[in-house]
């Protein structure tokens, strides 16, 4: 089923429409309203380490590997190094935690 530009983009308006109504907000918190400085600063970096990492020979490969390391580390906080049992993963993250 192909989905609608609103359905598609529907994130996006909603972060728009949050910052149309932020300076709004703002105000009747007392505050002064300030551009959200830190995406900016952050959105050109972030791109253009993604096309480098892309664009660079092996690049999707290195992104596959650091994602399953990722992956595994995750898996190790969640379950531990013993082997995963049902029920198990609750009573380390309860200990862990």
């Amino acid at each position: 089923m192909k989905r609608s530009a609103v359905q598609k983009y529907r994130p996006l308006l909603l972060a728009g429409l949050a910052l149309l109504a932020l300076p709004f907000a703002m105000r009747t918190l007392g505050l002064s309203y300030v551009l959200p400085w830190y995406p900016l600063l952050r959105i050109p970096v972030n791109v253009g380490r993604s096309v480098a990492a892309i664009a660079l020979p092996g690049g999707r490969d290195r992104a596959a590997t650091r994602g399953q390391r990722e992956q595994k580390a995750l898996l190790r906080t969640i379950i531990g190094d013993g082997e995963a049992k049902i029920g198990d993963s609750a009573s380390h993250m309860s200990s862990v935690a």
